[in-house]
């Protein structure tokens, strides 16, 4: 790696820290409202287009992966997200980056080992704890 290259590393490296910081201070400040109208968008978006039923489907062929190899996708995915949000992106770009991320996550549950009708059980699980804080009405 030459000089430059690495100097083009170093300048995206830092721009990825950068765009780390500025969320998690946006967040921490309770500047979600972006993030959250951006999930509610990808959920409207599966509907529209019935994507699995309206049902979040995992990535069924990579049901094989370790569990290091799909945290690293969901990384991946977390990532896209972030470049969209930071970069602008329409919020359907933004939409489809976070239906992505979803994905990733179930595929996660997929590897490790709940079924169809345990991840439902554990999404109801999740919405009324969330319902109990108040997050939702």
């Amino acid at each position: 790696m030459d000089t430059n290259e690495k100097r083009e590393f170093m300048r995206e490296v830092e721009q990825q820290g950068e765009r780390a910081a500025a969320y998690q201070e946006g967040y921490a400040d309770g500047a979600s409202d972006g993030f959250d109208r951006g999930v509610m968008i990808a959920r409207k978006i599966v509907m529209r287009h019935a994507i699995g039923g309206g049902e979040l489907k995992p990535a069924t062929k990579y049901a094989g992966l370790s569990y290091s190899q799909q945290l690293a996708k969901i990384e991946e995915e977390f990532g896209e997200v972030i470049e969209a949000y930071t970069d602008g992106e329409p919020q359907e770009r933004l939409a489809e980056e976070l239906v992505d991320l979803q994905t990733a996550c179930e595929t996660m549950l997929v590897i490790m080992g709940y079924d169809e009708t345990a991840r439902k059980n554990i999404r109801q699980m999740v919405a009324d704890k969330n319902t109990k804080r108040g997050y939702t009405e």
